[in-house]
């Protein structure tokens, strides 16, 4: 019922189980019901149940998770891919039914009672028979399961040999062969472009106006669609700057005026720079060099860009003032300039010129309020001197809660009971000015948070702070109970200490140096290999996925960084505030890792680890 539409949560069989209930007959009951309830939604699709091409959804009741998987990758995939990314391994066990007693051979045939299932193996046949003619298959001769599967034996030792060494060439074909596609120069110029093109397509499609964004959404269209210098609100030759506090929403409603100013058309020109989410726009020597090689082709100007950073400077000023025409303006997007390092003081804005702008150019910024270590608004304030007053707007607290956390549920196709949401209103009204409870972060996470809740559970016991540095800390707790201590503080750590971010498999590896997490993660044994599973990171990393950013760092791998300040800060405080010796351990984890100074050796386990688990005989 909190799903949105008419979809159900099951309960869990074991709560059912705790009530005294057994499960298996309510299981079947259940099956039976859905089954005749979708025969009557969906009369006409019955014959479809066996239509190897059809996806309809009646199937869902009727087939089983391995026939769905099995169709999802070969059979609802289109002529080309079967032909290039598919492949089947048919084989043959000729007297399998005849060792269903055997605990082993339940692992190739299924069983009813103690008796081969009729119905499942004719099922199977079909199955079989739906593998496209396209798709290469290679059969091996049928075979005896004799007493079970054994390598001692000649005939089982060389068909295991050959099915073995099949498979290994067929895996390396089809990765050869997709390296091969993949082996292109990369074009530095379009890959930039086209990162932050998504980057603001994809938030601008889960952007929801509001009240109190309408006032800036108003302002950048009235910006926007006026010729520099003509009379009106912020239509004159100076940009117009967007600020908020961290966690405002500027850099969503920056991508929705974006989307809003593509969608009108025209001949001119659009780029948008979102900072710190890829290293080319990280440092602003970085930044200008990829904004100019933009203009400089979109624009089909000769002249190199200079490396000098003065000169750069000089190129870039002469670009956006001198190149945009009246057929072709330019309208430019930078984002988050407080998001860029201290070289080359980019985040003095020296470089960036705000005023005294060209008609037919356009210029929107977004920066955070000031902090201790960068002035970004009060920079910008200055530059536009008397003028300020018309060319800056502030990103105010959502006075809608109501309506973005709808929105947020239902993009992620879920909703809240009334009760629940009373609930949640309650806690949003019992917010201050200093918690940013108003704030789109603050009913982001709540909203991901809200989102597992069932109908059924009335008001959870976990309760939703009004802080959004308590509602922070409250989702590492969770974690923690998830994950486990060891391996949520470590990761955390690694991922808030790194200056440009962390990979997957850098942050596994150097996870995998820790004995401390070492200990929690193997209980009774140390394997082989110094190495933490690597799905528990997978794992970790998915739940943290909406407050995460992920770049390239220039070689094709991925670095892991926080994505709002928000949580960065509060990783900090949750991190190390009293907790003495810690930062400084983790540093040197960090330097250990980086630096190798265990490339190509063992690195021995502490004694703590020893006493707590002990290597295999």
């Amino acid at each position: 019922e909190s799903s949105a539409g008419p979809v159900y949560m099951l309960r869990s069989s074991t709560d059912i189980e705790k009530e005294g209930k057994e499960w298996w007959p309510i299981f079947e009951t259940l099956q039976k019901k859905l089954r005749e309830a979708s025969q009557g939604v969906w009369k006409d699709k019955m014959s479809t149940l066996r239509d190897p091409s059809s996806r309809a959804y009646i199937k869902k009741f009727f087939i089983s998770v391995t026939e769905e998987e099995f169709s999802r990758g070969l059979l609802w995939v289109d002529g080309e891919h079967q032909r290039t990314q598919t492949l089947v391994f048919r084989r043959t066990i000729v007297d399998l039914a005849s060792h269903t007693a055997n605990a082993e051979a339940k692992k190739f045939i299924d069983v009813q009672g103690s008796a081969e299932d009729v119905e499942a193996q004719t099922l199977l046949g079909e199955q079989l028979t739906m593998v496209p003619a396209c798709v290469e298959t290679i059969v091996y001769a049928p075979i005896e399961w004799g007493p079970g599967i054994d390598p001692t034996n000649s005939a089982h030792a060389a068909y295991l040999r050959q099915f073995l060494d099949d498979f290994c060439r067929k895996l390396t074909e089809s990765i050869r062969s997709g390296a091969e596609k993949l082996a292109v120069k990369v074009d530095t110029v379009v890959d930039e472009a086209t990162h932050h093109l998504r980057f603001a397509l994809v938030r601008a499609k889960k952007f929801t106006s509001t009240q109190s964004t309408r006032k800036v959404e108003n302002m950048a269209k009235a910006y926007l669609t006026t010729s520099g210098g003509e009379d009106g609100n912020a239509s004159d030759s100076n940009a117009l700057v967007i600020h908020g506090r961290s966690g405002a929403g500027k850099t969503y409603l920056l991508s929705n005026i974006m989307g809003a100013t593509l969608s009108r058309g025209g001949t001119g020109v659009v780029m948008m720079r979102f900072l710190g989410t890829t290293p080319l726009s990280s440092n602003v020597l970085a930044l200008l060099t990829s904004v100019c090689q933009q203009l400089r082709r979109v624009y089909g100007k000769e002249e190199e860009i200079p490396s000098d950073f003065k000169e750069l400077r000089t190129y870039f000023h002469r670009a956006v003032t001198e190149w945009a025409t009246e057929e072709k303006p330019l309208t430019l997007f930078i984002d988050s300039v407080d998001q860029l390092d201290d070289s080359n003081a980019g985040r003095r804005l020296d470089w960036l010129p705000v005023t005294g702008l060209p008609p037919y150019v356009k210029l929107v910024v977004s920066t955070l309020p000031d902090y201790p270590e960068f002035r970004c608004q009060s920079i910008l304030h200055d530059k536009l001197g008397e003028e300020a007053a018309k060319h800056m707007v502030e990103v105010e607290t959502i006075s809608e809660h109501e309506q973005v956390l709808k929105h947020l549920l239902q993009l992620m196709g879920r909703r809240v009971t009334q009760e629940q949401l009373q609930y949640i209103s309650k806690i949003f009204e019992e917010r201050k000015d200093t918690d940013a409870a108003g704030t789109p972060l603050w009913l982001t996470i709540v909203a991901y948070a809200v989102s597992s809740w069932p109908s059924y559970g009335h008001v959870p016991s976990f309760v939703i702070k009004p802080a959004v540095r308590d509602l922070i800390t409250d989702l590492f707790d969770r974690l923690v109970s998830a994950h486990g201590e060891q391996l949520v503080r470590a990761a955390l750590a690694y991922i808030t200490l790194t200056k440009n971010g962390v990979s997957e498999t850098e942050l596994n590896h150097v996870l995998s140096l820790e004995d401390g997490v070492l200990a929690d993660v193997y209980e009774w044994w140390v394997p082989p290999v110094r190495i933490v599973p690597p799905l528990l990171v997978t794992r970790l990393l998915t739940d943290l996925a909406p407050y995460l950013t992920r770049r390239g760092d220039g070689s094709g791998a991925e670095l892991v960084s926080w994505y709002h300040r928000q949580f960065w800060e509060a990783a900090q405080a949750w991190l190390f505030e009293g907790h003495e010796g810690i930062r400084e351990l983790r540093h040197a984890e960090l330097a250990d890792y980086f630096s190798g100074a265990w490339s190509g050796k063992d690195k021995p386990y502490q004694d703590t680890l020893k006493k707590c688990v002990q290597r295999p005989e």
